[in-house]
């Protein structure tokens, strides 16, 4: 089998075990699950995967691996933009991207249930969550160079950032019909870009 073929089932592996995930629950789901929607031999599955434990690790980094794509490429998209305006686009990008795969966001939270008690699994979405920290530090700390942004801790900033991101999700997997998404993305994209900009000389004066 050639190194395509070999990608391409191993895909076929996550993109099964992803909707076996989103349906049942990590921890009600089997790798008998993932045999039978995957459509391949139970020796097979476990060629690419050892046990669940390696599954849900490369599943969890085959999810967050599309989002640090779409995130890097919306940076270079927006590279001749102001760094305010690229981080608004950021924020917002991420919280629709995470809208749009709302039918999946079901494991969202799993994934951090099974962090505790994996440490394999916490490990991979530390990274992933490291990756995503660079992009919005790198961002931020251009804004601090340039003047637009006040001199803060450029990492924590994104930190910040990151987990006010995964605030919104959390009540958006809660369901709380008093949450207006759109209008929550908007509201927190200019709180948090107004924390961080520098104020116009002539604000510094008023009052």
């Amino acid at each position: 089998m050639t190194d395509t073929a070999k990608e391409l089932r191993k895909r076929q592996i996550l993109e099964s075990a992803l909707a076996v995930f989103s349906e049942k629950g990590l921890e009600r789901a089997s790798m008998d699950d993932i045999v039978r929607a995957s459509g391949l031999s139970k020796g097979t599955l476990y060629w690419y995967f050892e046990n669940k434990e390696a599954l849900t690790v490369a599943v969890v980094k085959f999810v967050f691996d599309q989002f640090i794509t779409a995130a890097n490429a919306l940076v270079l998209a927006s590279a001749a933009l102001p760094p305010e305006q690229r981080l608004r686009a950021l924020i917002t990008e991420s919280l629709s991207a995470s809208d749009s795969a709302a039918p999946m966001m079901n494991i969202y939270m799993d994934f951090f249930v099974q962090a505790w008690q994996q440490p394999k699994v916490r490990d991979a979405l530390i990274d992933v969550y490291a990756d995503y920290v660079a992009i919005v530090t790198a961002i931020i700390q251009d804004g601090i160079d340039k003047g637009a942004f006040r001199p803060v801790k450029a990492d924590v900033a994104a930190r910040s950032i990151a987990a006010a991101i995964d605030g919104v999700m959390a009540q958006y997997l809660l369901g709380n019909p008093v949450w207006k998404m759109q209008e929550t993305w908007k509201m927190l994209a200019d709180l948090l870009l107004d924390g961080l900009t520098n104020p116009a000389p002539s604000d510094t004066h008023r009052g």
